[in-house]
């Protein structure tokens, strides 16, 4: 899933390349939200099909797959955004998006 770049034994992980698709162990419950994070992958922004397709796609930001834990078959209520690096600009929004 990762490759490890470098590493600290006080720290962890300091700097790797996601290889693969994550695996969680099932749907998540939204409940309010629709955009979170995994305690353990605080960096790695996760949301739903829907809102992904609603804000994100138009921007031009990619996604990946979240994969069940015990089949590895893609899950339905969520997907990974793809980081895309710092913005050198001022990131124009059109209103329908704020």
């Amino acid at each position: 899933m990762f490759e490890i770049d470098k590493a600290s034994e006080q720290y962890g992980v300091l700097r790797g390349k996601q290889t693969g698709y994550i695996s969680v162990s099932g749907e998540p419950k939204w409940g309010k939200s629709s955009i979170g994070a995994l305690f353990w992958l605080e960096d790695i922004l996760f949301t739903t099909p829907e809102v992904y397709q609603k804000i994100f796609e138009p921007l031009g930001i990619k996604y990946r797959k979240v994969l069940g834990y015990g089949n590895q078959k893609p899950l339905k209520t969520i997907v990974q955004l793809i980081p895309q690096g710092v913005s050198k600009s001022k990131l124009l929004l059109k209103k329908e998006h704020l």
